[in-house]
């Protein structure tokens, strides 16, 4: 299991050509979207050895696009 933390709720998750899963979620807070991107390490115990990649302040790249792994590229209108 993922643990939620600070007001993010999942809302789109892959697996990496390394076998990583690559969660991305986004919070708000009354104003406006912020988005954050965590990866776990899988094993038999479960998700582990997270890692946040990437987190984004309110308004930043509000509008998700693309997504693709390897270098982890994203694209965004905002």
């Amino acid at each position: 299991m993922v643990p939620r933390l600070d007001g993010f709720d999942p809302v789109g998750a892959d697996f990496g050509p390394d076998g990583r899963l690559f969660i991305l979620e986004r919070g708000f807070n009354g104003v406006g979207f912020r988005s954050r991107v965590r990866r776990f390490d899988v094993t038999e115990g479960g998700a582990q050895n997270e890692v946040e990649v990437l987190r984004t302040g309110t308004g930043c790249m509000t509008i998700w696009k693309g997504w693709r792994f390897g270098g982890i590229q994203w694209v965004s209108s905002g």
